[in-house]
């Protein structure tokens, strides 16, 4: 990525948005490392089915460590958990900035 894009400061780090730890870990990573904030893209998300194929009524239900729905700690409470976590250096982001945050 850095080499296609020609910019020496970006990173790779790996989250698994449906353990509410490892977000927390990624945040902390992520405040620690940049105060500030300018963008955040939230641009995930997942559907499991099975060989019968997507809305059939023998999905089986997956829950994560935390007891939460698979699905439903991927694509909606993580994020949330995410964006709230990080809010603080959007905000620190958006002081310094003459675009609007993202």
């Amino acid at each position: 990525m850095k080499k296609l894009s020609g910019n020496d400061l970006l990173s790779l780090k790996r989250l698994d948005l449906s353990l509410q730890k490892d977000v927390r870990r990624f945040a902390a990573e992520m405040t620690d490392g940049f105060p500030r904030l300018h963008y955040l893209v939230n641009n995930a998300g997942m559907v499991l089915h099975t060989e019968k194929g997507f809305g059939e009524k023998n999905v089986q239900r997956e829950d994560t460590e935390d007891g939460l729905e698979l699905c439903m700690a991927s694509n909606f409470f993580g994020q949330t958990l995410l964006v709230d976590l990080l809010l603080s250096s959007l905000k620190e982001g958006a002081k310094e900035s003459k675009e609007p945050v993202r």
